[in-house]
C-alpha cells in the first residue's frame, strides 16, 4: 500500500493503522507526489493501493495520479483532500481515482474506504458485453463501481442496489456520460470495484431506457461514419428533456442492420408463447447488446435476466463457429435439453441480432409443436 500525504501526524496515524489492519502487506509512506513515485519505483510498481492528499509540496497529487498512470498503473486509487469541489473531484476520476474522500477524515472512515477497494474486490470482467453486464448489475442490485477502458479513455457507472445513479466520461457526468459510455459498444475493457459506495445521485432516467437510446446513438453513428462522443450524448440528453421522451422498456424500437424493428405487438408475441404447453418463461433477447425487450415468466426459481443475458453468448459462439466454418446458412432454432427443462432458442430471420428464447417444463411440452408455434409466432412479429 502507498500512501502520500503531507500531514505528519495524519501519515504516521493512517500507516500504523494499516499495518496492524493489514500485517500480510508492506505499507510505503510518503510526505509528497515525488517521495510516492520513488517509493512506487522502489518496489518495481507492485503496488496494490495508493491513497494520496491532493495538496502537497513539490509534485501534488493531481500529478502523482498523472505519473502512476504513465507507469502503466491500473490499481485502485482514493484521493483525501480538504480542499475538494465537484471540478476537482472530476479531474481525479479522470486520472482514474477510484474513491474521493473529503477532510477531516478520522482513521476508521479511512480503513472502511481501503477495506472496500482491498477487500470488496477488483475484478476484470470478460465474456460480457456492456450492455449485457450492467443488466446483471441491475438484476443483482450491486453497489459498485464499473470502469470502462476504451483505448486511452476512462469512465465510470456508478450503481446502488442495483441502479445506476451516477457517471463520468471526459467533462461530463450524469446521463450524457452514460449513454456515452453504453454507446461505446465492443473492444471496450470492464474492471468491477465491489467495495466502491456512489456519493451522489446524478441518474434518475431507468438503465434500460439508457441502454435503449444509447443503442440509438450507436445505430445512428454507425451509418453516419461518425464517432459518437460525451457531447452527442448531451445533446440527445438535452432533446430528450425538451420532448419529454417517454418509451416503454417492453416495447422499445430496435435498430438490427441499419433497419428499424417495430415491437408494438412484442407483448402479443410474448403473451402468445407462454400459452405453449409447457412454457416456463419466454423472451425477446438482443444478442449484440444482451439486452432483454421484453419477457414473460421466470420467477425467484429461474432468473429469466440472467438466463437471457447468458444464452447471448451462446448465440455469439455459433455465429462465430459458423462464420469460421464458411457456412453460408440461417440458425432456424438452438435446443438446449435439461434433465427437467428444455431451452429453444429461435434467431429471428428478419431481425439478425434478436431471438426468441423459450423455457418449456419437459413433462408438460411437446417439442416439436413448441418449436412449430415458436416459428409461426416469429412471422406475427412487425418488421
Amino acid at each position: 500500500m502507498l500512501l502520500a500525504d503531507d500531514e505528519d501526524l495524519f501519515l504516521s496515524s493512517a500507516t500504523d493503522a494499516l499495518v496492524a489492519k493489514y500485517p500480510d502487506y508492506r505499507v510505503l509512506a510518503a510526505s509528497d507526489g515525488q517521495q510516492a513515485m520513488e517509493a512506487f519505483n522502489s518496489v518495481g510498481g507492485k503496488v496494490d493501493i495508493v491513497v494520496t492528499d491532493i495538496k502537497m509540496p513539490v509534485m501534488g497529487g493531481l500529478e502523482l495520479l498523472l505519473e502512476l498512470r504513465r507507469a502503466g498503473f491500473r490499481g485502485p486509487t482514493l484521493v483525501v483532500t480538504a480542499f475538494g469541489d465537484p471540478a476537482l473531484e472530476q479531474q481525479v476520476r479522470e486520472l482514474g481515482a477510484l474513491n474521493y474522500l473529503g477532510k477531516p477524515l478520522d482513521l476508521d472512515q479511512l480503513i472502511d474506504a481501503i477495506s472496500g477497494a482491498v477487500e470488496g474486490g477488483h475484478s476484470h470482467v470478460e465474456g460480457f458485453s456492456l450492455p449485457g453486464f450492467v443488466q446483471l448489475l441491475e438484476v443483482e442490485r450491486k453497489t459498485c463501481l464499473l470502469r470502462i477502458s476504451q483505448g486511452e479513455e476512462i469512465g465510470d457507472l456508478m450503481f446502488r442496489k442495483g441502479e445506476l445513479v451516477d457517471a463520468h466520461v471526459g467533462e461530463r457526468s450524469g446521463e450524457a456520460a452514460a449513454l456515452a459510455l453504453l454507446a461505446w459498444g465492443d473492444g471496450v475493457r470492464l474492471d468491477l470495484h465491489a467495495g466502491v459506495r456512489p456519493r451522489r445521485r446524478t441518474i434518475d432516467r431507468p438503465l434500460n431506457r439508457l441502454l435503449l437510446e444509447a443503442m440509438r446513438l450507436e445505430d445512428e453513428s454507425n451509418r453516419d461514419g461518425h464517432v459518437l462522443d460525451a457531447e452527442d450524448a448531451e445533446d440527445a440528453v438535452e432533446t430528450q428533456s425538451s420532448e419529454s421522451l417517454e418509451v416503454s422498456p417492453q416495447t422499445p424500437t430496435a435498430a438490427s442492420g441499419g433497419k428499424e424493428i417495430d415491437m408494438s405487438n412484442t407483448d402479443e408475441a410474448i403473451k402468445e408463447a407462454m400459452e405453449i404447453d409447457g412454457a416456463k418463461a419466454v423472451a425477446l433477447v438482443d444478442y449484440e447488446s444482451g439486452m432483454t425487450l421484453g419477457q414473460a415468466g421466470g420467477g425467484d426459481d429461474f432468473n429469466l435476466d440472467i438466463a437471457a443475458a447468458g444464452n447471448t453468448e451462446v448465440v455469439r459462439s455459433k455465429m462465430g463457429v459458423m462464420k469460421n466454418l464458411g457456412l453460408k446458412d440461417n440458425i432456424e432454432d438452438i435446443l438446449i435439453t435439461l434433465s427437467s427443462q428444455y431451452h429453444l432458442i429461435r434467431p429471428l430471420s428478419a431481425a439478425k441480432n434478436l431471438f426468441l428464447y423459450l423455457v418449456l417444463d419437459r413433462k408438460k411440452s411437446n417439442l416439436a409443436m413448441a418449436r412449430h408455434k415458436l416459428a409461426s409466432l416469429e412471422t406475427n412479429l412487425k418488421v
